[in-house]
């Protein structure tokens, strides 16, 4: 007789449907278990079934539900927005459509390197806080053409389960190459 996993609890007869990650290439443990945590998340698949931006748009429809501080005409301004789950329900709940309210949203990442790019020095180095499975790519897009090295760190003192990770980027180069370019004109 199989057993299997229904809501925590054994059901006899029952199939796991999680889905397991196997080893692949050079997937770090904690990567791996990460990967396998989002693949059977409901909040992740609901999230895609609905079309937000990310599971964080749950959080802020639950806070709001039993709160209420979401009104019509708000204007707002969410810091850190990427990926922009929370933007999108705020926008529903102020009645953004129907022209009423405001919303900023300010990816700070993306506006901490383009301070960066007005202060630094060739050779200095950026270091930023982002969260695996947000818009992620473009910004370590770029930071890959103006820096000579760009590595994902997890510190020790990161919770393995937490999806934060820090990008260090060093060897600043853009203002060289700009500088250089600029000459060639």
């Amino acid at each position: 007789m199989s057993t299997g996993k229904s809501g925590g609890k054994t059901v006899a007869g029952a199939r796991d449907m999680r889905v397991k990650v196997k080893k692949a290439g050079k997937l770090k443990h904690s990567s791996q278990l990460w990967l396998e945590r989002q693949l059977n998340d409901p909040y992740v698949k609901r999230a895609k079934e609905l079309g937000y931006r990310s599971r964080a748009a749950f959080k802020l429809e639950e806070m709001d539900d039993r709160y209420k501080f979401l009104k019509p005409g708000q204007r707002l301004v969410d810091l850190g927005c990427a990926p922009g789950g929370w933007c999108q329900i705020a926008a529903k709940r102020i009645g953004l459509e129907r022209g009423k309210g405001h919303i900023v949203g300010i990816a700070l990442a993306e506006a901490a390197i383009e301070f960066a790019h007005d202060v630094l020095a060739p050779g200095g180095f950026f270091l930023a806080k982002l969260f695996q499975g947000g818009d992620s790519a473009e910004l370590l897009g770029e930071l890959k053409r103006d820096f000579t090295t760009v590595r994902n760190v997890k510190p020790a003192a990161s919770r393995s389960d937490s999806s934060e990770l820090y990008v260090l980027a060093t060897g600043y180069r853009r203002a060289a190459r700009e500088a250089a370019g600029n000459e060639a004109e």
